[in-house]
């Protein structure tokens, strides 16, 4: 797999990748993702879909291939190390915090990519990232909305705050698990229109069952099918594949 420019990556997952837990397994996957594009993975359950994000995210580690990053071999380093070298990722199930407002969600993304700290901080300190954090809230579209609660977010709300903490630390790839799941039409229109707005000037790897979305956002689709590419290539040109 491949990212070009400032997060150049190359991945081609071995015949098997396997966690503590069993996972799909990919063979010879080749996914060549352009720099500052949209690139969707999408199939069926079970397909790998996640498995490439992990494997991208640096949560699984192939058995067999690379992973070059700015001509790098990185093949088997931790998450935190890959988001150092600007790669980011959200979640499902989400990671945010009802307790927490969505200023301090962000403010704790930031405070754990910043160089001033090996450790996370307490409470209390957060408020030196105050502003860097809603300066991201505002580009996530939650402007005005930094002391809000997590818990009291409607749904869409709640997948921009995901979004904010994922652009915090400032990666130029980012990896997206399923950004419109769960919502219903309106707020799946909303999260396009987001998707949009977050991928200015970065490249956007994403997964998702929503086929209007994909063909809304993405440059390129790589349609996966027992954890082999079964097609790839613009969505009009995948879509016989994709039974759409």
């Amino acid at each position: 797999m491949v990212f070009p420019g400032v997060a150049a990556s190359s991945l081609r997952p071995g015949d098997r990748a396997r966690a503590a837990r069993t996972v799909r397994a990919l063979h010879e996957v080749d996914l060549r993702v352009a720099e500052g594009s949209v690139h969707a993975v999408v199939g069926p359950r079970g397909a790998g879909k996640t498995t490439v994000l992990n494997l991208l995210s640096g949560y699984l580690a192939p058995t067999a291939g690379q992973l070059l990053v700015l001509g790098r071999d990185v093949t088997g380093q931790q998450p935190e190390q890959l988001a150092r070298l600007g790669v980011g990722r959200s979640f499902r199930p989400s990671s945010v915090l009802d307790a927490l407002t969505t200023a301090e969600q962000v403010e704790l993304a930031l405070a754990s990519s910043s160089a001033d700290h090996g450790r996370w901080p307490p409470r209390r300190e957060l408020g030196q990232f105050r502003e860097g954090a809603e300066a991201v809230l505002a580009e996530a579209g939650l402007a005005g909305q930094a002391d809000v609660l997590a818990g009291s977010l409607a749904p869409c709300e709640r997948r921009a705050l995901e979004f904010a903490v994922a652009i915090a630390p400032g990666p130029q790839v980012l990896l997206l698990d399923e950004p419109t799941a769960g919502l219903g039409p309106d707020d799946v229109d909303r999260t396009i229109a987001l998707l949009t707005r977050v991928a200015a000037g970065r490249t956007l790897v994403l997964v998702d069952h929503n086929l209007y979305a994909v063909r809304s956002v993405a440059d390129t689709v790589t349609v996966l099918r027992g954890g082999e590419v079964v097609a790839e290539g613009a969505y009009d040109e995948v879509r016989p594949e994709l039974g759409a």
